[in-house]
């Protein structure tokens, strides 16, 4: 995952994720992107200038689809397709 700043289109951080990326969301000034690899991965700035990944979650391989709620922030859900 490529952080960058949209003042000069300079690379702020370059993090690790997950193979075969399916969606990606930000909100709330976090980074979320779900993979085909089984891993939903949360990124964050945890000073400023300083981009981190904050969590990697577990999910099914090839879930293939990511939705949040904009009535409930706190509810990310990755859609497995059955």
């Amino acid at each position: 995952m490529i952080v960058m700043s949209t003042d000069d289109d300079k690379v702020l951080a370059d993090l690790p994720i997950g193979a075969n990326v399916d969606a990606t969301k930000i909100d709330n000034g976090q980074a979320f992107a779900s993979c085909g690899d089984g891993t939903l991965t949360v990124a964050g700035e945890r000073s400023p200038g300083n981009f981190a990944i904050m969590q990697t979650v577990k999910t099914r391989q090839s879930a293939r689809t990511m939705g949040m709620d904009p009535h409930n922030p706190q509810d990310l859900s990755t859609y497995r397709g059955i």
